[in-house]
């Protein structure tokens, strides 16, 4: 993984690099802002479950937008998605460190939870 990227300087947005997200290109050209474009992106729709239950899924949705909006919206996404990406590595770093550097006759538990999921004994 590049590390170079993966810092929590750049993370916290206090890299001179990348926090300031100058590393993603935007589209700037003004004839593109209000044009009208589809695409399609995953929301979260309430669904009412066999045994009569209400429950949120993800369901694959066409969007319809001008450019600019689109932009906003993955521009929204990009602090949630660096975060998630520096976790993801940081814990992987620290499961192979595990598995490399414990003693032979170490047991090491490994409990994988979908990221709702609630760990009550």
């Amino acid at each position: 993984m590049d590390e170079k990227y993966n810092a929590l300087s750049c993370i916290q947005g206090e890299c001179g690099s990348c926090g300031n997200l100058s590393l993603f290109p935007r589209c700037n050209n003004s004839n593109h802002n209000d044009k009208v474009i589809q695409w399609r992106r995953f929301t979260d729709v309430d669904i009412i479950r066999p045994d009569g239950l209400m429950s949120r899924r993800p369901i694959l949705t066409i969007q319809a937008t001008t450019f600019k909006d689109l932009d906003a919206y993955i521009q929204s996404c990009l602090y949630k998605y660096k975060v998630h990406t520096f976790r993801q590595t940081w814990l992987a770093r620290q499961f192979k460190a595990c598995k490399e550097d414990f003693p032979v006759g170490s047991i090491v538990f490994v409990i994988d939870f979908a990221e709702n999921y609630a760990f009550h004994p």
